[in-house]
């Protein structure tokens, strides 16, 4: 008697490099709620200026601003999904990397809040200085880019060994 014949592997078919990546599993809540959180902080922003300036901003227009924040967020996450992630550095993790290019983004929004704030006239109640004004600038330039940037950190891939 002999052994029936063995059958050849059946061939795998080939990934073209155009093809999409696999669905992710779903997110956690804790990134669900981390990609709203950009757009409260821009609402907290926005009445922050308003108050500095002496202005005192009506709920109706506070929730018609969080309505556009919140719905501007979620048309812009919808498009922005299919960015490519930012990979990180041997040795550096998510929250240092985000925090340093963060800081890039808080000190430019520092320096244009103060060329800003000296060529805007302020309301008849204001009593923030100008520093703090500034700093009110940089400080939510850089939540915001903190929030957007430990949503696109990844730790680098990992390339299996070739057999």
């Amino acid at each position: 008697m002999t052994a029936p014949p063995e059958k050849p592997p059946a061939k795998q078919p080939a990934k073209s490099p155009s093809a999409p990546p696999p669905k992710e599993a779903t997110r956690s809540p804790y990134e669900r709620t981390l990609a709203l959180l950009p757009a409260a902080v821009f609402v907290l922003w926005f009445t922050g200026v308003l108050r500095m300036h002496g202005y005192d901003a009506p709920p109706l227009l506070l929730g018609a601003l969080a309505a556009v924040a919140f719905t501007l967020q979620w048309l812009l996450g919808r498009r922005r999904s299919a960015r490519r992630p930012l990979y990180l550095l041997p040795g550096s993790t998510v929250a240092g990397a985000s925090a340093r290019s963060a800081a890039l983004v808080a000190a430019a929004a520092l320096v244009t809040g103060i060329v800003i704030e000296t060529q805007t006239p302020t309301g008849s109640d204001s009593t923030a200085p100008l520093w703090l004004c500034a700093l009110w600038h940089g400080a939510c330039g850089f939540a915001i880019a903190y929030l957007l940037f430990v949503r696109r950190y990844r730790p680098p891939p990992t390339r299996a060994a070739k057999s």
